[in-house]
């Protein structure tokens, strides 16, 4: 399999026209709904706004009412750090994309 762009060239295409694109189901998934929690990360006083995890995978951060950030390994499920400071809820996470965990 190539490329669209290939293709179109290979055609003489222009990326103008439309492209007709016929498919079809190859499977049909279904999704079981969650019946129970698997695992609970303790520790924020009010409720969990927000979460995020670090770009490699390894941490996770949550916000929450109580006006911190906790800063959690995932895989030992145990709180790093807890950032306090804000004045207000935590509504939102974000990792810098090339910052280390």
């Amino acid at each position: 399999m190539g490329q669209l762009g290939d293709h179109l060239r290979a055609r003489e295409a222009s990326v103008e026209q439309v492209l007709r694109i016929v498919y079809q189901p190859q499977a049909l998934f279904r999704v079981r709904p969650v019946t129970r929690c698997s695992s609970a990360i303790p520790g924020h006083a009010e409720a969990v706004l927000s979460v995020a995890f670090s770009p490699d995978g390894k941490h996770l951060a949550s916000g929450s009412g109580d006006t911190t950030v906790r800063l959690w390994s995932h895989e030992t499920e145990t709180p790093k750090h807890t950032c306090k400071g804000h004045t207000n809820w935590v509504l939102c996470i974000s990792w810098s994309p090339v910052g280390g965990g």
